[in-house]
């Protein structure tokens, strides 16, 4: 994320540093510098975020299955097989005839 910061720089720097004084150019890369390191942290952090989501997305929905199961192999254990259990908890309710 933070080549593409510096890759914009350095291209604009390129294009327009005739026009400018050392000074000025070093002014020129630090400002936009200082407009896309914030982007950058920004989309790193959203990044950040939505793996944060997915995960706990995914976390929740195998623990729910894993809990089905656990509770058919229980009752599999007495000799009753309840599959109804385990299409309530997936969401297929009333799936009966799959």
């Amino acid at each position: 994320m933070f080549f593409t910061a510096i890759v914009p720089a350095i291209f604009a720097v390129s294009i327009v540093s005739p026009f400018f004084t050392r000074f000025s150019r070093i002014s020129f890369i630090v400002s936009l510098l200082s407009f896309m390191v914030p982007v950058a942290i920004a989309s790193l952090l959203i990044m950040f975020l939505s793996v944060i989501s997915i995960i706990t997305l995914t976390c929740c929905f195998h623990t729910k299955i894993f809990m089905a199961l656990h509770k058919n192999l229980e009752k599999g254990s007495q000799g009753v097989y309840d599959m109804n259990e385990f299409r309530k908890i997936q969401g297929l309710v009333g799936a009966d005839k799959i």
